[in-house]
């Protein structure tokens, strides 16, 4: 992308911080200087270089007044299991009237926290957070951010009923929204947490959100983030974790196509044997593209990681996997695994995968891989010789590797909706086939 075009995206990113009406923090403002520093994404860097920055940037239009959402609004959207326990935004601002939050809980807006009795944990960790910053859009969360949540789960809180988080578009030309969350749960703690997005057809909104976890000793956080099928506007996604001694970390992330996603995560392991896993699944069709990054930062000994992403991918789309794992010399008996695996419905469809290992400790367990193929000749023709038709087995076999993910999904509702999207899109797929055969 030419320095002119960049200036400009800068340059409607500037207009849309002037709108916000509450007062900058010294965090705002930091983030936003950090951001002229680093500046917006360019195609010579790895993390973005297979990203259509272009087409993302054009995606900017003039803001216009959001609609208004009520209760009613929200009902039809919300899992079973969920009833009485969300937290909605609107346009990326946290709307406490129309959320509905477990007591146990202690919720304020970033505002409002910065001036609590928490405002000295949560400075210092925007301080940091934003000072390693290296995702640019993190950033710009950081800097347009009007209105972010910031949440503690006391000590021994164990909440059996997952929270959803809501994520609704008032009005389908609006041209960005930030939400931003900081969670903390504090030790023995556990809660599980489901984040949705929905958008209008025809919607140019970029979603930008942030999500930053502290997770305190013995404390176990499962988080599950989903995309509406269909969804029509681009998403950039940044999810960071810090965890303490014995912290478990659970993250599922699922979508069914989308103009573009990017989803970033950044996982610190500080304390000893904590674990932290990583699980995806996307499938692609048309022009879609998806494109995962991790860093995962071992820096305790005898802690755990796993990563497992999988991607199908139809017709002309795209996706890839940048993934790295850290070792650091201290974390000695670290067990970590990263794998990625592409399954190509299409012989225009691209997969780019770069897995990565980093280890300065000696009694280390790792591994990396990654896969890009098509349906195995020899499982379609096991499945044809028993009187299954082609298109059928290529089904079956498609839906065999997405179930592993599926099945991992600990909220029962979603995994359904998920499974049932998962055959819809596969269905899709083998009408497209029969039509053109």
């Amino acid at each position: 992308m030419d320095v002119a075009y960049q200036d400009k995206v800068l340059g409607c990113l500037s207009s849309l911080m002037s709108q916000n009406t509450s007062p900058y923090t010294p965090f705002q403002k930091l983030a936003w200087q950090r951001l002229e520093q680093k500046g917006l994404p360019q195609k010579n860097q790895e993390a973005f270089q297979y990203v259509s920055l272009r087409k993302l940037y054009e995606s900017f239009l003039e803001p216009k007044k959001p609609a208004l959402i009520t209760k009613q609004d929200i009902s039809s959207l919300l899992l079973p299991e969920c009833q009485s326990s969300y937290i909605v935004f609107q346009d990326g601002v946290f709307c406490p009237d129309l959320s509905s939050i477990p007591s146990s809980f202690v919720v304020f807006s970033l505002e409002d926290a910065l001036k609590s009795s928490y405002a000295v944990f949560l400075k210092h960790r925007l301080q940091a957070s934003i000072e390693k910053e290296e995702d640019p859009w993190a950033l710009v969360n950081a800097a347009l951010c009007m209105q972010g949540v910031f949440i503690y789960v006391p000590p021994k809180v164990q909440e059996t009923a997952p929270i959803q988080v809501l994520h609704l578009q008032s009005d389908p030309s609006i041209s960005y929204a930030g939400p931003r969350m900081h969670l903390c749960l504090g030790a023995h703690a556990s809660i599980c947490m489901v984040s949705s997005f929905s958008s209008y057809e025809g919607s140019s909104t970029v979603y930008n959100d942030f999500l930053d976890v502290s997770l305190e000793e013995s404390s176990s956080f499962s988080h599950v983030f989903t995309t509406e099928k269909p969804c029509f506007s681009w998403g950039l996604s940044a999810f960071r974790a810090s965890l303490k001694k014995e912290s478990k970390l659970h993250s599922y992330f699922a979508t069914f196509g989308s103009p573009g996603f990017r989803r970033d995560y950044s996982v610190a392991l500080l304390g000893e044997r904590a674990e932290a896993h990583l699980n995806g699944l996307t499938a692609l069709d048309a022009r879609a593209e998806s494109h995962i990054h991790v860093h995962m930062d071992h820096s305790a000994p005898s802690c755990q990681s796993r990563q497992f992403f999988k991607n199908i991918l139809a017709e002309q789309s795209r996706s890839s996997f940048t993934g790295k794992i850290y070792v650091r010399r201290p974390a000695q008996k670290t067990e970590a695994y990263q794998l990625n695996q592409n399954l190509l419905l299409s012989d225009l469809a691209t997969a780019n995968t770069k897995p990565n290992l980093e280890i300065f400790a000696d009694d280390v367990k790792a591994s990396h891989g990654a896969t890009v193929a098509q349906i195995d000749e020899d499982q379609l023709f096991y499945l044809r010789a028993r009187g299954i038709p082609c298109l059928a087995a290529k089904g079956l076999l498609t839906m065999g590797f997405c179930q592993e993910i599926l099945e991992s999904i600990p909220v029962l509702s979603l995994r359904n909706t998920l499974s049932l999207w998962c055959r819809s899109f596969l269905l899709e797929q083998r009408e497209n086939d029969a039509t053109s055969s």
